[in-house]
């Protein structure tokens, strides 16, 4: 594996306003994850009657996540090229999601997580788009 330049503080700036930017559509569409995709993957594995749960609000509010300390590398994975960041990030998050199963409502508020992410992006392609999948976890529970 190949380490490229790391990146703190000032050096962020841009990725934060690059996220600013996009946070009202990024925001929706980890709502749409979670709907359409999480929640099935919940229903399947519980057992009835409580796989009727569903979500009824998710909302992530304003505040986007803060990333911090980004550590790029290159490395090849089963033969693939590809490139990983490793990143710290912080979001204290003012939104809500409420979860019912009926006559019960859970509900979150102010969401907190702090943690260090693993962004993949691989395989890189000789083509466009270019990188062929991308993969988020978390190195350590949040």
């Amino acid at each position: 594996a190949e380490e490229g330049p790391s990146a703190a503080g000032d050096d962020l700036k841009w990725l934060h306003w690059l996220l600013g930017q996009h946070w009202p559509y990024l925001k929706k569409s980890m709502e749409k994850v979670i709907k359409k995709e999480l929640e099935p993957i919940i229903q399947e594995a519980l057992p009835k009657p409580l796989n009727k749960i569903s979500f009824q609000d998710i909302d992530f509010g304003d505040v986007m996540p803060n990333f911090s300390d980004i550590h790029p590398v290159f490395d090849i994975q089963n033969d693939f090229k590809g490139v990983s960041l490793e990143m710290g990030v912080t979001w204290h998050c003012a939104g809500k999601i409420v979860m019912v199963l009926d006559p019960v409502r859970i509900g979150l508020d102010n969401i907190s997580l702090e943690g260090t992410v693993l962004l993949k992006l691989r395989p890189i392609l000789d083509r466009l788009p270019i990188i062929g999948g991308m993969q988020i976890t978390m190195l350590s529970p949040p």
